[in-house]
């Protein structure tokens, strides 16, 4: 049965045109994106953060990648709520309740 799954999902990935790979080569690419973009690393910096955050719960992982998003664009308030997430995550409450009121704020 897990075998036909298999197959299917191959198939109907094809005709989607969804690429396959692993997670490890999107891992790589996206790593590449941000070490060589030109148009996309900001992008793909975000994206690998979430990932990790969501994905595979490496939050002290996610908060390095993520950090320099907020340096570098210090008025973009997802980039600070995801990071303030990711301090919460890891336990440090009163650094994401401080974090969060401050993108909130940046809004009005």
């Amino acid at each position: 049965m897990w075998i036909r799954f298999r197959r299917l999902r191959g198939v109907l990935a094809f005709f989607m045109g969804i690429p396959g790979g692993s997670k490890e080569d999107g891992i790589r690419q996206l790593q590449l994106a941000i070490d060589h973009g030109q148009l996309t690393p900001a992008l793909a910096r975000y994206y690998l953060a979430v990932n990790l955050h969501l994905f595979d719960l490496k939050y002290e992982q996610a908060l390095q990648v993520a950090t320099p998003l907020v340096e570098k664009y210090p008025e973009n308030p997802i980039f600070r709520l995801v990071r303030g997430d990711l301090y919460g995550k890891l336990g440090r409450k009163s650094l994401a309740i401080a974090i969060n009121r401050a993108a909130g704020a940046a809004q009005n």
